[in-house]
């Protein structure tokens, strides 16, 4: 599987290097990665983003609509990482993903992600 997924990448890198495409993207077959009870980890890749904030903002999208897909109201986020390669920023986040609105300083109402997700044309992957 892993294979597989980087194949995909290297071809959706490859079309975008020659296209010169500056959305973002990833695999819309590809599951985001469960990790165990209620815990998701989210990856995504930003070409040309000119802020981490982009990046980041894309991964709460795209773990708002694995959430809502799965009947959770709330994400609570753990942790992110960020990866730079030429003009590919990267960032792997991991979700506390929970029925009732979580503890900490982090959490996200998921409807209201995906509300905002959408009047910012960020994809909700």
């Amino acid at each position: 599987m892993l294979l597989a997924v980087f194949r995909y990448l290297m071809v959706v890198f490859m079309a975008c290097f020659v296209t010169g495409c500056e959305k973002p993207f990833s695999d819309d077959s590809f599951e985001d990665e469960p990790i165990e009870d209620g815990l998701v980890r989210v990856r995504v890749d930003v070409k040309n983003a000119k802020q981490d904030a982009a990046v980041l903002s894309f991964a709460n999208c795209t773990a708002a609509r694995y959430a809502i897909d799965r009947g959770f109201a709330f994400a609570r986020h753990i942790r992110s990482t960020l990866d730079y390669k030429f003009d590919l920023k990267s960032a792997e986040a991991v979700y506390l993903l929970s029925a009732t609105l979580p503890p900490g300083s982090k959490k996200l109402d998921v409807e209201v992600v995906a509300i905002n997700c959408a009047e910012n044309g960020i994809p909700m992957v």
